[in-house]
């Protein structure tokens, strides 16, 4: 057990010892840290809340569930760090960078991405991958352009394999002012499953990231989706 979990529990020992009161939430929003459950602080928009030294604020809880208070009757605070661990609670990815929200029809899959009800996890899934820290002259623009080659040079291959190929690669804006490199993607093999990903390479706070939506089934494609407009709603950049 690493220092700063025997500390952070060491410190909820001595919470529980000086505030005797206590409440329930009907729905906690439960997640881990480390291995260890915690009950997580949630904004007015039942957000986890992450401070800018990435620690996320808890509430301590007694051995029954029930919430510590202060002398004001208010629930007690305290904060673990992050770190590089993922938090899965409730319908939230949470990670010290971004915040990925499951809505309604969709589910969090094993591997911490999010994937379309109904259907396998590669069927239909939204992933944001860390890319790691920009590189001297070369961000998220020239990575992406060298794998959009990359992809081009295998097009004639598969056309003659007798599959249709279409490919596109344009500047874009998401939300929240960041700049990225949108990559689309559609191969028909004419059969049950199709290939289908749309990608946007963007940077924050001086690490590279990949938000990637891909559709294999047939039956879930659907060439409306707004997948720029889902992200914006689903993802936050913290």
């Amino acid at each position: 057990m690493s220092k700063k979990i025997i500390a952070a529990a060491m410190a909820l020992v001595l919470m529980a010892l000086v505030f005797a009161g206590c409440s329930k939430d009907k729905n906690p929003v439960i997640g881990t840290i480390g291995g260890n459950e915690y009950v997580f602080a949630t904004d007015e928009e039942g957000n986890t809340i992450i401070d800018e030294n990435n620690k996320v604020v808890i509430n301590p809880t007694n051995g029954d569930g029930s919430y510590i208070l202060d002398e004001d009757g208010e629930k007690v605070t305290a904060k673990i760090d992050l770190g590089e661990s993922v938090i899965i609670a409730k319908n939230r990815i949470v990670t010290s960078t971004y915040i990925l929200t499951a809505p309604e029809g969709w589910y969090i899959a094993d591997g911490n991405y999010i994937a379309k009800d109904g259907y396998e996890t590669n069927q239909c899934c939204i992933k944001i991958i860390y890319m790691g820290e920009r590189e001297q002259g070369d961000g998220y623009m020239e990575y992406a352009i060298k794998e959009y080659n990359k992809n081009l040079e295998y097009e004639d291959d598969i056309e003659k394999e007798g599959y249709t190929v279409e490919q596109s690669l344009t500047e874009v804006t998401l939300h929240q002012g960041i700049n990225a490199m949108r990559w689309d993607c559609y191969v028909d093999t004419k059969e049950d499953e199709i290939g289908y990903a749309e990608r946007y390479y963007f940077e924050y706070d001086g690490i590279m990231y990949l938000a990637e939506y891909s559709c294999t089934s047939r039956t879930v494609y659907n060439e409306n989706f707004d997948v720029q407009g889902f992200l914006a709603e689903n993802l936050k950049m913290v």
